[in-house]
């Protein structure tokens, strides 16, 4: 499981662009972001997204070349 922290601390920042208003290193972050969503995507990590109150633990999908949040099920969950 990966922690985004305050770098993607909701659902609703997995968007590139989506960075918090008073993040002092606004290019660094996003530098940081298409680095690691990406990486999630690919080798299904399993994100918390810490401030979500609705579905903090997710996995990160790609579709039409945009991430997508969707909320994690485990594999006993999908039986």
């Amino acid at each position: 499981m990966f922690g985004f922290a305050d770098l993607v601390p909701m659902r609703a920042h997995v968007p590139f662009a989506w960075i918090m208003g008073y993040d002092l290193y606004p290019v660094e972050t996003l530098e940081a972001k298409k680095k690691l969503l990406p990486q999630a995507a690919r080798e299904g990590w399993r994100c918390l997204f810490y401030h979500d109150p609705d579905h903090p633990l997710c996995k990160l999908i790609e579709e039409n070349g945009k991430l997508r949040a969707v909320p994690y099920r485990s594999e006993a969950q999908e039986r």
